[in-house]
């Protein structure tokens, strides 16, 4: 599923993790004398009798870049900074150098213990309750630096008021709260490219032209103030899940430093709830815009990362969407009341199994005769316990007729809860299904060669010490089991006087005609060379297993040709013994063998009891 052309998302949300910037020294300086010169530099429009600008700006830049580096890096950073800020406290607000000193330290103070407050608090922007924290902690930090400092002896020799520190604190309070977003986002959250970073440019130039139309009385405020102010807000919500939360931060302080700015120069609507009859600072303004600043800052990151979410469900619903259908392994996902509706298949199975793609029933797929075991698996896997199953069995296959197929099957159950906040749950049964008809046949084979004679085809050493391994155990009295070595008398000579081609057919004429000597369930096999073994379970007595090395050497003896003629010597060993074991068994019917070859051929028969029997 790709993005439809021309169509251009939303940013949402912040992209990347916070990674500290660690600075070599001489950088962490540099900066901090760069960020301190355009801090004054964008604070120096003063109030009418006051020296407190409408944004201490160095108050939010020192502490934003105090968290986008490392502890390391402090000391450097902060002493270039205070050095500027002494300063700039002697030529911008005309201290002395002991009201300078003060300033500079009370500045580095209040920077460093917010700094590390917001850091302690895990403050990146990437939560609604960052901008909160942000504003809380700075409220109470620089209340207390702004009041102390104030009160110093050097301040009031200087003649700095009481009350200068509400100035203090509204100024630093609105700088923090507009600076800190911007600096926490940059390098993180996604910044408008293309096409969406014109159509955020030219919106940006129009609120900024608006504010300014505004505030510089362009245009007759026919609208209060406020009444912009509430719906600028809402507008700077929608900037952000538009054009990303960096784009409309950066844009929020833009704003209010124009609209403050303005104010102090005693333009725009908002001279009389900035100034009172004695020329107090703008202390209401800056309130007001505080609150606004940290309503729209939270309600962006809630809407954004609320939207984010709901992108990444949708995102991570098509990825799994095009995993099971683009996965290899034929997979089903069952529903309806009996369990065996198709609710989904993917393109595997439905090509693999399905002539035409119309709904059916999964059981459909299999013949009448596998059906009931398929649906006792599928019955067998339980949806609250989670269970899982699996078996093989023979499917129908469009092209090939039938096939062999492995089905897995698991229960899943997908929890939630309903608009009234009531629980839900989603039970279904994902079934895959895997063709092992070609792993079957080639273990078939692998199995048949190793367990088969190659030259003969009849069973080798190692099946037939399992089948007697096997048969044993189901001997008795009633059921004896019979084991006869079988070896060509002067097979040698052959070989010599004619060829080992001869010979080798020689053998296969040989187990042709053992295999019609003996029953059905009787076992065949040949050890190597020119030695063969039978074995014959469920005989009923001893008799029977000598009348059975008779057949043999008769049946031999008509075998061959009039060249090469066949003469065996058998040794018969009966036994209802199932506690002897299957390489005694043979040896002992190897040395009746070999009394019979001692005696010119023949057959021998011995029987050997079990312990139960000789008692």
């Amino acid at each position: 599923m790709g993005t439809p052309h021309g169509h251009h998302s939303p940013l949402v949300g912040v992209e990347l993790p916070l990674e500290p910037w660690q600075p070599r020294p001489w950088q962490a300086v540099l900066v901090g004398a760069l960020v301190s010169a355009v801090a004054f530099a964008g604070s120096q429009v003063a109030v009418p009798e006051r020296h407190f600008p409408a944004l201490l700006m160095l108050a939010g830049f020192s502490v934003g870049l105090l968290l986008r580096v490392r502890w390391q890096s402090w000391p450097w950073l902060m002493g270039s900074i205070a050095v500027l800020g002494f300063a700039g406290g002697s030529m911008a607000y005309g201290f002395s150098v002991t009201a300078s000193a003060v300033w500079a330290l009370a500045m580095s103070v209040q920077s460093v213990t917010l700094a590390a407050l917001l850091r302690w608090r895990k403050v990146t922007m990437d939560r609604a309750w960052d901008p909160l924290w942000t504003f809380a902690i700075a409220a109470v930090v620089v209340a207390v630096v702004a009041f102390l400092t104030v009160t110093t002896p050097p301040m009031q020799e200087f003649g700095v008021s009481q009350d200068a520190w509400a100035d203090w604190w509204g100024t630093s309070v609105l700088a923090i709260v507009l600076v800190i977003p911007p600096f926490l986002l940059v390098g993180r959250a996604a910044w408008p490219r293309g096409r969406l970073a014109i159509n955020a440019t030219a919106w940006s130039a129009v609120a900024i032209l608006g504010a300014v139309s505004v505030f510089a009385g362009w245009v007759d405020p026919y609208l209060d103030v406020w009444v912009w102010v509430m719906v600028g807000a809402p507008l700077l919500v929608l900037f952000a899940v538009r054009y990303g939360t960096l784009f409309a931060f950066v844009l929020l302080l833009v704003l209010v430093r124009l609209a403050t700015g303005f104010t102090q120069a005693n333009l725009g609507p908002l001279q009389t709830l900035a100034f009172a009859t004695e020329g107090h600072a703008i202390r209401s303004v800056q309130a007001v815009f505080i609150l606004l600043a940290v309503c729209v800052q939270a309600v962006s990151l809630w809407v954004v990362h609320a939207l984010g979410y709901e992108r990444r469900l949708a995102r991570q619903q098509a990825l799994f969407d095009a995993v099971i259908e683009g996965s290899p392994v034929p997979t089903v996902l069952l529903d309806g009341p009996d369990g065996s509706t198709v609710l989904l298949a993917n393109r595997a199975f439905r090509e693999n199994f399905l002539a035409d793609e119309k709904d059916l029933s999964f059981l459909e797929i299999f013949p009448d005769d596998e059906k009931g075991a398929v649906r006792r698996l599928l019955d067998s896997v339980d949806t609250v316990d989670q269970t899982e199953a699996h078996g093989e069995f023979t499917a129908k296959d469009p092209v090939a007729g039938t096939r062999l197929v492995m089905i897995r099957v698991a229960a899943v159950v997908a929890r939630g809860r309903n608009h009234d906040g009531s629980a839900n749950q989603d039970a279904t049964r994902v079934i895959q299904l895997e063709d092992i008809t070609d792993v079957r046949l080639r273990e078939s084979r692998l199995h048949h060669a190793a367990t088969t004679d190659p030259l003969t085809g009849l069973a080798n050493r190692r099946r037939l010490m399992h089948v007697l391994g096997a048969s044993l155990p189901r001997v008795d009295a009633q059921h004896l089991l019979g084991l006869a070595y079988i070896d060509l008398d002067g097979f040698k000579s052959v070989n010599d006087r004619f060829s080992h081609a001869t010979g080798d057919r020689l053998l296969c004429e040989v187990a042709a005609c053992l295999l019609d000597t003996v029953r059905p369930i009787d076992l065949v096999a040949r050890l190597g060379g020119d030695e063969f073994v039978v074995v014959s379970p469920g005989l009923p007595d001893e008799a029977a297993g000598e009348e059975l090395g008779r057949r043999i050497v008769r049946r031999l003896g008509r075998c061959g040709s009039s060249t090469v003629g066949v003469s065996a010597s058998v040794g018969v060993c009966v036994t209802d013994d199932s506690g002897i074991e299957p390489e005694e068994l043979l040896r002992l019917a190897d040395r009746q063998m070999y009394r019979a070859k001692a005696a010119g051929s023949g057959v021998r028969v011995s029987h050997v009891e079990s312990a139960q029997g000789r008692g």
